[in-house]
């Protein structure tokens, strides 16, 4: 069942879709929508076309239905089960995401039934799909595989991205519904998130392109953000073996009632009884007991015990644990552990000099902050081998790295994002981006875009050169390319040595 202003649209056993009239008495549909072959179980409006609505059955089909033509307007086919889950984009007219017991998700482009992606991630049957309130590429799935998963449509709407990156008017990013619904036409944004976007801008004066990028970014992306926890085993005391002589003990006994409480500490450690040695260590002094605490983590390292864990925090000992979590792979805690010894959330280890002065042992914030440094760089390269470079880059911004961050995102192929962390970043990352934007518009002459890529290329100063070789390359004839030539002031019209010069090229 759902509802658009007075009207109520449900789906029924009897295989048929019925719309009523909320405002009247009567218990009669206003329209009765028949096609499907099977129980009709999910109905949906659509946010942005007044008058259509979807409907998902357990024929596996999902149709679409015009209230204003009393007709069913596409048959989308492709699911092999029961269709659960329906959900309209907030901002394309046209995409419409389903979820299936066949265990996958597709997303169609309804004005002309083209299953646009699959989805085969569920490991069972796909429920229900939502999307984000205020960032309408990003949804979520639940399963009964008992997971719920969250993914970015982003990739579906790529030129939209490269037109608000190269600040094309708005007609090109933003739209009615009726533009937006054209077959064949570029994706346009006709949502209520994009006018309001739309709106503040309007409302700035002076340059508003960082402000432009900055919140259609945070529109359009998913919160590329990951949330981690330190994770810690039980904060045992580390008990050893079982007492091996009793002979051995007996003498311990003795040492503590006669004062020797550092023989005594020596003998329950050679017992394996290090909880009973550490209790009474700081009556030695505290730098006998941190000495104590230092090389039980030595042998529980040694181990691979978590129970290192407290004994590191206890001491200081920072940069054992960060080699400890390191050396595990869990390269994640270790850059958690680094970065609390930065911020100062870290007791570090202290001792005393032989003049009497209190002096830290290495453990000073400029071999904190290079730990840090190096953690990250080792994070980053994992996550750019496993294929996440975003993160990979915000693995760098996190220490202030920006030149490794756009490089990272450059080599990632994250081009429109690398242009938008360069513009908002500014002067600190003009070369990186500057070469991004050169990429970027490569790619788009790949495609054949000239002009897009001609806007691209206007936006790296000096970039005079940078022209030519795009009004050299590109296949068109000569009116075309002065067409080009007249976009770009700074590149005089063709002429019998350019084009020459062209030809040898090609």
């Amino acid at each position: 069942m759902t509802v658009e202003r007075d009207m109520i649209a449900t789906g029924c056993e009897d295989k048929n879709v019925r719309v009523y009239y909320l405002a009247t008495s009567s218990d009669q549909p206003l329209k009765v929508f028949s096609g499907h072959t099977a129980k009709v179980f999910h109905v949906r409006w659509s946010p942005l076309r007044e008058g259509i609505l979807c409907s998902g059955s357990d024929d596996g089909t999902v149709r679409i239905w015009d209230y204003t033509q009393d007709a069913c307007i596409n048959v989308l086919s492709g699911h092999t089960a029961p269709v659960r889950g329906l959900l309209w984009n907030t901002e394309i007219p046209y995409l419409l995401i389903s979820g299936s017991w066949d265990y996958t998700i597709k997303v169609w482009d309804t004005r002309d039934g083209t299953c646009l992606d699959t989805v085969y991630d569920h490991g069972a049957d796909v429920y229900g799909l939502t999307c984000h309130p205020s960032r309408p590429f990003t949804m979520a799935s639940c399963s009964r595989d008992s997971t719920v998963r969250l993914w970015s449509l982003t990739p579906l709407i790529n030129p939209l991205q490269i037109n608000i990156l190269a600040d094309r008017p708005w007609d090109e990013v933003i739209g009615n519904t009726d533009r937006g619904v054209e077959v064949g036409a570029s994706p346009l944004l006709c949502g209520k998130v994009s006018r309001d976007i739309k709106q503040e801008i309007d409302k700035l004066t002076g340059n508003s392109r960082e402000k432009k990028l900055r919140w259609f970014s945070e529109c359009l992306t998913s919160k590329a953000q990951e949330l981690t926890t330190v994770k810690m085993s039980k904060f045992g005391g580390g008990i050893g073996a079982p007492s091996k002589e009793e002979r051995l003990k007996e003498a311990a006994e003795i040492h503590l009632r006669l004062g020797q409480i550092q023989r005594y500490c020596e003998l329950m450690v050679e017992l394996g009884e290090w909880d009973k040695a550490l209790s009474v260590a700081p009556g030695v002094s505290m730098k006998y007991w941190k000495k104590l605490m230092q090389r039980r983590a030595d042998q529980l390292i040694q181990e691979e015990n978590d129970d290192v864990i407290p004994y590191c925090i206890a001491t200081g000992d920072v940069k054992k644990l960060v080699k400890f979590y390191t050396s595990r792979g869990q390269l994640k805690e270790a850059l958690l552990v680094a970065q609390a010894a930065c911020e100062g959330n870290m007791q570090t280890s202290q001792s005393s000099a032989s003049n009497g002065s209190t002096h830290f042992e290495g453990n000073n914030m400029e071999d904190y902050n290079e730990l840090l440094h190096e953690v990250s760089k080792e994070l980053s390269e994992w996550y750019f081998q496993a294929g996440c470079a975003v993160q990979a880059a915000c693995c760098h911004l996190a220490v202030e790295n920006i030149e490794l961050a756009m490089a990272n995102l450059i080599r990632g192929n994250e081009l429109e994002l690398a242009v938008s962390m360069g513009t908002v970043l500014g002067e600190c990352a003009a070369q990186a981006t500057h070469y991004a934007l050169e990429l970027l518009a490569r790619k788009c002459m790949t495609v054949t875009t000239w002009d897009l890529a001609a806007d691209l290329l206007m936006m790296i100063p000096n970039n005079e050169l940078h022209l030519v070789k795009l009004c050299a390359f590109c296949p068109g004839g000569t009116a075309e390319i002065n067409d080009l030539h007249e976009k770009n002031k700074s590149v005089a019209p063709i002429g019998p040595l350019t084009q020459s010069a062209r030809f040898l090229i090609f």
